[in-house]
């Protein structure tokens, strides 16, 4: 009976050769790791700079916790914004790095499709405005639209920021005092196809004579609620970029809804959203999101009584000269130099 004969690899100089080149490979490994995880510790410096004592220590640790549990998402928001384009979107916002970290938007999208929605987003404002994109996420955003109200007191529509866990970007409405009156944050997706709407939010108890301003700026729209005109707005906004499909996170969808704001920030969200979307025959397409139309039904002020006849036909011809002047601010961004100019 033949026995096999076990011929020892450790005698070949190839098998040390293939053996120190494995160990010089895990070395590395190993390396690319520690230098990863001392990069966590210096990210989280620059998105806490102004954290103090034990919060800062908390904020840290956090901060590395979460870049090693989801270094996917992390790495990803880090190639992203190491193009040039959002260079100066990062040193405005650096917290960004951390936004697909944490429920985001919609309350059931997993640390991959936040990932996914926010590069989504952040790729088609490089490609539609190039440097420009940065004029967004100045202080003040990008001024789109600028009217007065009855009394003669101004108003403005920017572009901006946005909330930071429900969106990339927000449409803005402030006073001439620079009060934040109501304000609806968003995703662009689908390679600009899609919206999604994270939140709408209306003045705070900090807004001076907040109900005499909305009382005011519903006469000046011809009637037109003022959480109402930011839904035509986002309606607006969605046809001068050409979206076709407009998305809207449900009450239950909503990203506070998660399961770390138990007790926490799950009941600061009042408003409801069901409601809204159902006035505007939104189609229900999950427990979590609802879809928009782009353009809404008007009603024909034909079939108005006179009272209201005129209400209406005032009201429309507003809007119309609103998208007139929003598609014509949002080109000349487009055609300006790409660079970024302050």
């Amino acid at each position: 009976m033949k026995h096999c004969t076990l011929f020892s690899m450790s005698d070949s100089p190839m098998f040390e050769a293939v053996l120190a080149a494995e160990i010089l490979v895990h070395i590395m490994i190993i390396e690319n790791k520690l230098d990863y995880l001392f990069s966590l510790s210096e990210l989280s410096e620059t998105i806490y700079p102004n954290t103090k004592g034990w919060s800062k220590i908390r904020k840290n640790i956090r901060f590395c916790l979460w870049g090693v549990t989801n270094a996917y998402a992390l790495k990803s928001m880090l190639r992203l914004f190491s193009c040039s384009e959002l260079a100066e979107v990062l040193k405005q916002c650096p917290q960004f790095l951390e936004k697909p970290l944490k429920p985001y938007l919609c309350v059931n999208w997993s640390a991959k499709e936040r990932t996914w929605h926010i590069n989504q987003h952040f790729i088609y404002l490089v490609e539609q405005f190039g440097f420009n994109a940065a004029k967004f996420f100045s202080e003040s955003g990008f001024s789109i639209f600028d009217f007065y109200d009855k009394n003669g007191a101004s108003y403005s529509l920017s572009l901006c920021s946005g909330e930071i866990r429900e969106g990339s970007l927000g449409l803005q409405l402030t006073d001439e005092k620079g009060q934040k009156i109501y304000s609806i944050s968003f995703n662009v997706s689908d390679q600009g196809r899609s919206i999604y709407i994270g939140s709408l939010q209306g003045p705070s108890s900090g807004v001076t004579d907040r109900n005499q301003i909305i009382k005011d700026l519903t006469r000046t729209t011809h009637g037109l609620r003022t959480k109402a005109l930011m839904v035509e707005m986002i309606m607006t906004l969605a046809r001068i970029l050409g979206v076709e499909n407009l998305y809207a996170i449900s009450n239950r969808g909503h990203m506070y809804q998660a399961l770390r704001y138990i007790g926490s920030k799950r009941k600061s969200v009042s408003f409801d959203y069901d409601e809204l979307w159902t006035e505007y025959e939104a189609e229900k397409m999950s427990k979590y999101l609802y879809r928009l139309p782009t353009t809404p039904n008007r009603k024909g002020v034909e079939t108005l009584n006179r009272n209201k006849r005129r209400l209406y036909t005032k009201r429309y011809e507003w809007l119309a000269e609103v998208e007139t002047a929003m598609s014509g601010r949002i080109e000349q961004l487009k055609l300006m130099p790409k660079h970024f100019v302050v």
